[in-house]
């Protein structure tokens, strides 16, 4: 590892390419269990729409962007080539790209600190459960990570050895992750730092610029459209956590959810952590200051050590990102049931400071039996990331990777079976409606309660009034979880507290809830036609 750092990068890239394909070839219905969100559905049927030249819209008539949309135009040829594409394509391209960054990790791990660090980088990253069950989530988190790490690795080739063109190719690598998604923004902000810091203007006009082209032509779309380059799911997202804020949600409680995800990482999940920490503020509180402070430490002093090498600021940009996302997450937008995903940069960011902490540990240490000890310590953090990685190719999942978190549940088996519940033609209105839209496609019209497609929809849920919205869409039917359900009656005002839900049918369970199939009777008002709420 110490003197061949260049065979162990290929040998971390072959053995986790081999083991997300493994994966990656299941039975869907087993892959979706495990690690498809129903947000990944969304981005499906958006690509569809943009490949029928529909714009970027889930039902074909309201437009949307609500959406990451990078990965969204990288799939939208597959439907080209066949109208119902598999959804194993677009596992694949996110599995390709995770592999990849076993490299960029590694080599940034190997300027930094040496070739140890970098070796130990790649390894576990190829083995992380974290980075492999996100790898095959059918949405952008790993493509983003890959991303940024691109990007921070030109900025080291551009320290190195400045030049025009390298800044040009950054300055792309910039705009791509922006478009992968919204929050590498926080990483750029670093980066600006940086270079403001140091007065490299020519690398901030550069890379700006060849920046501002890349994002260019979907934000001005945006802007004109929407108003905002900001997609409209993080409102969507932001009201629907500010209910279960009111309901049972407190500040230690997000910080629980925030920690629990990322304590082992990235070496293995620990999701019982959460539920050991949840109602114990004062304990959670402790465990953060305790692991903040370990961490900071250890970054500290390997930023430190590591002096004028050139991969500093790019290492330093990747454990910023990660902190700042955990805090952006965490306290403003506690999306708890996404975190595995959302919280991805702070286990790259983790993995820099794990492997960073080994290869100084390894230089302080030069005795053979310290050496020895360190080797033994990085084989057993792989054997055990291993064996929880490898379980994945033969488990049977009861829900999905958070379904400990929120109950989470695989969505392609529940929108098949309840879509034979429903007779052609019928208008469904679902808060999770990502995989009812993409199977029901041509055969029911769908109507995103939610809001994170649909902006009218979003406004209605803030304000309470998402019973009037749907039935100025003239729902026939609702479909989904219990929980969701619940959610619905919390916001959906008077008509929604005076309509009536009749049950016609469940899908089989998962984990111990079905989703269920009523359909809706109005009240009658002959005075007063239903009007949707205002914008």
């Amino acid at each position: 590892m110490r003197n061949r750092p260049g065979t162990i990068f290929l040998v971390a890239l072959l053995a986790g390419l081999s083991l997300r394909l493994l994966i990656g070839f299941r039975d869907l219905r087993v892959i979706d269990r495990l690690f498809i969100p129903d947000d990944a559905y969304y981005t499906l049927s958006i690509a569809r729409s943009l490949a029928l030249g529909q714009g970027p819209t889930v039902d074909g008539q309201i437009l949307t962007n609500g959406f990451q949309p990078l990965l969204a135009f990288l799939i939208a040829p597959i439907f080209w080539l066949t109208p119902d594409p598999d959804l194993r394509l677009s596992l694949l391209l996110t599995a390709m790209t995770d592999a990849t960054s076993i490299m960029l990790l590694g080599f940034l791990c190997f300027r930094l600190a040496g070739p140890l660090a970098g070796g130990a980088a790649a390894l576990l990253w190829a083995v992380s459960p974290i980075a492999v069950a996100n790898s095959l989530n059918g949405l952008e988190t790993s493509l983003s990570v890959f991303l940024v790490l691109l990007a921070v690795t030109l900025w080291h080739a551009e320290i190195t050895a400045p030049c025009r063109w390298k800044r040009l190719l950054l300055g792309v690598a910039w705009g791509l992750a922006l478009l992968a998604r919204i929050d590498t923004a926080l990483a750029i902000a670093f980066f600006t730092l940086v270079g403001l810091i140091h007065r490299r203007w020519r690398l901030l006009l550069t890379t700006g610029l060849a920046a501002i082209v890349t994002v260019a032509p979907w934000w001005l779309y945006q802007i004109l459209r929407f108003g905002t380059v900001v997609p409209e799911s993080g409102a969507a997202v932001k009201a629907i956590t500010a209910l279960y804020q009111e309901l049972y949600l407190t500040v230690p409680g997000q910080l629980a959810w925030g920690l629990g995800t990322i304590l082992g990482n990235p070496v293995i999940m620990f999701p019982g952590l959460i539920i050991g920490l949840f109602d114990q503020p004062v304990l959670t509180c402790l465990t953060f200051v305790c692991f903040a402070f370990l961490v900071g430490v250890a970054a500290g002093k390997i930023l430190r050590k590591a002096g004028e090498n050139a991969a500093v600021f790019p290492a330093a940009t990747i454990m910023a990102w990660g902190a700042g996302i955990f805090f952006f997450y965490t306290f403003y937008l506690p999306a708890l049931w996404f975190f595995p995903r959302y919280l991805l940069p702070t286990s790259a960011a983790l993995t820099i400071v794990l492997a960073g902490s080994l290869g100084r540990i390894w230089n302080i240490w030069p005795s053979s039996r310290s050496h020895l000890l360190i080797l033994l310590g990085i084989a057993l953090l792989i054997l055990v990331s291993s064996r929880q990685s490898l379980s994945f190719c033969w488990t049977t999942p009861m829900g999905t990777l958070d379904q400990w978190m929120a109950r989470a549940y695989g969505y392609r088996q529940a929108a098949e079976e309840v879509l034979r519940l429903l007779p052609k033609g019928a208008v469904v209105g679902s808060l999770q409606s990502g995989a009812l839209a993409y199977y029901g496609f041509n055969r029911i019209k769908i109507v995103n309660l939610g809001g994170v497609v649909d902006q009218q929809a979003a406004v209605a849920f803030r304000t309470g009034q998402l019973g009037r919205y749907a039935r100025s869409r003239a729902l026939t039917h609702v479909v989904d979880w219990p929980l969701n359900i619940d959610n619905l009656k919390r916001r959906g005002g008077q008509e929604m507290q005076t309509a009536r839900l009749v049950e016609r049918g469940r899908a089989s369970l998962q984990w111990n809830k079905a989703m269920t199939v009523y359909e809706v009777h109005w009240p009658e008002s002959p005075q007063e036609k239903p009007q949707a709420p205002p914008k």
